[in-house]
């Protein structure tokens, strides 16, 4: 049987209301929706903690909107780039969008808003600064260097085994020579 601990308080839903946001990505996962690959997001908003839910699909006819989420984290676009996506990378990434309320009565996002002179990337998430590399937490301390019992324990061991994250790849025209830089959406990451 279920069971949880009461907050002592019942409190009302209240939906996010339509209008423009800065959101935080505080999670992401890939998944797969009868064979159509997604990256499925939970964003949360800056000012009420309003918390979101929204699919990236990548089919043909999703690569716009893609591509606008792509801007609205302040990527810059390269026509026919080949682009990799990894969830993991997206999360603490902030952006601005503009919601309105679904079907179901819950806010949804209604387009990712690409930065402008006006409306910039914001500089800052609830008072902390944000590092461009998509993470508003404070610097870390310095890693202190491994024990020298840990370096007796560990010499020779070999590396933990990666699994390779699974890609979206985009059917490339014919003859056309890809050129993949730098980016926190590609093997470059952040």
């Amino acid at each position: 049987m279920p069971s949880y601990y009461s907050t002592g308080e019942a409190e009302n839903f209240k939906p996010l209301q339509p209008g423009e946001y800065v959101f935080m990505i505080t999670a992401a996962e890939e998944r797969d929706f009868n064979g159509v690959p997604t990256i499925q997001m939970k964003l949360t908003e800056e000012h009420s903690s309003s918390r979101i839910n929204d699919t990236l699909r990548f089919t043909e006819n999703s690569i716009w909107r893609i591509d606008q989420f792509r801007a609205a984290c302040g990527e810059i676009l390269k026509k026919d780039e080949h682009v990799s996506i990894y969830p993991s990378q997206l999360i603490g990434t902030v952006l601005r969008a503009r919601t309105k309320i679904g079907k179901n009565g819950y806010a949804e996002v209604q387009a990712f808003l690409v930065p402008t002179d006006d409306q910039p990337l914001p500089d800052t998430w609830r008072g902390m600064l944000i590092n461009r590399a998509g993470t508003s937490a404070p610097p870390a301390r310095p890693a202190a260097a491994p024990s020298a019992g840990y370096a007796r324990q560990n010499a020779g061991a070999a590396p933990a085994p990666s699994r390779p994250a699974q890609q979206y790849q985009r059917p490339a025209s014919a003859g056309a020579a890809r050129q993949e830089e730098s980016s926190p959406f590609n093997d470059g990451g952040f």
